[in-house]
């Protein structure tokens, strides 16, 4: 089994690029989701971040409010860090035994910090999503982001220029969906072969 690590910036097309995988015969799985669940009522990362915040970061159905976490990593210093040491360890065991039972040839894991936590390591290839920054920027203001909120992301991330020269193999993002679509098809076959 070859386990690949997919990373990019934000709105680089990490996910897009996941569903490429998944429809041309990979087992895929992405690390934000996989955060999300551990976001849930009674689950011991929830009950952490509320110990840490306190109530008021969560939603009236008992959830960890993801806005609210950002707001808080985002612009405060050391808590990104704190947040992190808390999630990637419980995060990386899950993907480990996800690959541990996977029985395609390819399993692709979304990881947005793949560099940064050193996860890399443990893949058999990485991939980074690439866009340029007026792509990226357009896209995350047509997700309603303000530009102060792209701004303090950014600075506390790797660049897509970074990810993609320590990235193994590289996809182009800034064009149709049928070029992505291509790109993949043609790593997957590198990939699965």
């Amino acid at each position: 089994m070859v386990l690949v690590g997919v990373t990019g910036g934000m709105a680089a097309g990490k996910s897009t690029a996941l569903s490429c995988f998944q429809a041309l015969g990979a087992s895929v799985v992405d690390a934000d989701d996989l955060v999300h669940r551990l976001y849930l009522p009674g689950q011991p990362v929830s009950r952490a971040v509320v110990s840490h915040w306190g109530d008021g970061i969560l939603n009236p159905d008992g959830s960890v409010n993801r806005a609210a976490v950002a707001r808080r990593v985002f612009s405060e210093d050391g808590e990104l860090q704190w947040l992190n040491r808390l999630t990637h360890p419980q995060v990386e065991q899950q993907v480990l035994d996800l690959a541990a039972a996977c029985t395609s040839r390819v399993l692709c894991c979304g990881v947005p910090l793949l560099f940064e936590s050193g996860w890399d390591a443990r893949m058999s290839r990485t991939v980074a999503v690439w866009c340029d920054l007026q792509t990226q920027w357009l896209r995350l203001c047509g997700r309603g982001w303000s530009e102060a909120e792209i701004r303090a992301r950014l600075a506390r991330q790797m660049s897509m220029d970074e990810k993609l020269s320590r990235a193994r193999y590289g996809l182009i993002n800034t064009g149709s969906m049928g070029m992505l679509r291509e790109q993949c098809r043609r790593l997957y076959e590198v990939l699965a072969a």
